[in-house]
């Protein structure tokens, strides 16, 4: 795999980072190059560079390893990451997924880029319960100024996909309401990398993290820190396409990639989430990521929005949550397909968290019979889990 090309573009309203991706392997993309861009609001003129060759090393390494191919990226890397690129990384990745393999790396080694400018810090922000709960938490009590978070990282293309375009600008004008109210700036970014990363690996499981680094890399120079939100506490950790062990190793000199709120299981980050003083968070929250509306910001009937809505009646935040249902359809939840590495403890976490009320009952129903499927699946497919009890925690591991 060859990247060349590397060019930057400037406009009153962009700025684009761009190259050329060669692939030894024709099935990914044919004879022609890929052409791999990324879109930056023009305040970010400084920190772009076509020198500058961190990006794609994010964005390709996992592609370059599952196709048994090497990378060579015509420009300079930064040492950190090239170090990391090399060597520790391709040691994660070999033990988590069989059918990647070690490539080499060849590129220049630049300089270490510290760049001198003002203390900033940006959060990847989805509108989900995850980063909402990081801002929450980063807003509580008042950070010291380098630890505040300063911007709203948005990006265009990842979980909503380019040709859903319809869903991102209302995505952008909620992320501006919550801007308003907790003193940050929402920064747009599009990019068109998943149009062939997802034809080589797995978006969830794999390449989340890799490819969202890949979008501060690209102007790495505009920040200390960025935030990835967790979705998983320390004492429920599996390989996947973000984990602590991962991502920070994705950070230069000048920009660290912070994994960000694995002490919070999902139930504490809604309850976090339900206190009046972050109601903006809970009047914007995005959980859905259907496809079958492109226009939907939550369409209120997937498994995803359906267990947030318990979730937040629950807490009795449910009639304040504005963008979504405030009535849970019991039988739709029963039928939704089982993903037991997820929807283990998520689902013992609701269990534990609900009341006794009828609809609280019908619930606790369901979950149980659905918690049960899930402990027979998991351990079919190799996860360490024990047969549920309506009242009982279900401790599960990955199993090799």
């Amino acid at each position: 795999m060859h990247v060349d090309r590397i060019m930057t573009e400037a406009s009153d309203r962009s700025l684009i980072l761009r190259a050329d991706v060669h692939f030894e392997t024709h099935w990914v993309w044919g004879d022609e190059p890929f052409r791999l861009w990324y879109r930056y609001p023009p305040e970010f003129s400084p920190w772009l560079s076509a020198g500058n060759g961190d990006p794609f090393v994010a964005a390709l390494l996992g592609v370059a390893m599952r196709l048994g191919e090497d990378l060579h990226i015509d420009a300079d890397v930064s040492p950190r990451l090239h170090r990391h690129a090399a060597t520790t990384i391709q040691d994660i990745w070999t033990r988590w997924h069989a059918d990647f393999q070690r490539v080499r790396l060849h590129c220049g080694v630049g300089a270490p880029r510290m760049p001198e400018r003002e203390h900033r810090r940006g959060l990847f922000f989805s509108l989900g319960v995850d980063s909402a709960y990081c801002l929450a938490k980063n807003r509580h009590g008042g950070p010291v100024v380098e630890d505040r978070i300063d911007d709203l990282i948005m990006i265009e293309g990842f979980d909503v996909y380019l040709w859903e375009s319809e869903r991102f600008p209302p995505m952008v004008a909620a992320a501006e309401r919550v801007a308003a109210a907790t003193g940050a700036r929402v920064v747009p970014v599009t990019t068109n990398l998943r149009e062939v990363t997802d034809r080589v690996v797995d978006w969830v499981t794999m390449h989340f993290a890799a490819g969202l680094a890949s979008t501060v890399l690209g102007i790495g120079g505009a920040y200390d820190a960025v935030h990835l939100a967790a979705s998983f506490t320390y004492d429920n950790l599996f390989p996947g396409g973000s984990h602590p062990l991962l991502d920070p190793l994705w950070g230069t000199e000048g920009v660290t990639i912070v994994h960000d709120g694995c002490e919070a299981g999902r139930m504490d980050k809604i309850r976090v989430l339900a206190d009046p003083e972050y109601q903006v968070l809970l009047d914007n929250l995005r959980v859905c990521n259907t496809g079958e509306l492109t226009d939907a910001y939550n369409c209120g009937h997937c498994e995803k929005c359906v267990r947030t809505m318990i979730a937040l009646r629950a807490v009795g935040a449910l009639d304040r949550c504005a963008s979504l249902p405030s009535t849970i359809d019991v039988e739709r939840l029963a039928g939704f397909p089982l993903r037991p590495e997820y929807h283990i403890t998520a689902y013992q976490e609701l269990l534990d968290a609900l009341g006794d009320d009828e609809l609280d009952r019908r619930l606790r129903g369901v979950l149980e019979d659905r918690l049960r499927l899930c402990a027979e699946a998991g351990t079919a497919i190799g996860l360490q889990v024990a047969a549920p009890e309506p009242a009982s925690p279900v401790v599960r591991r990955p199993g090799r």
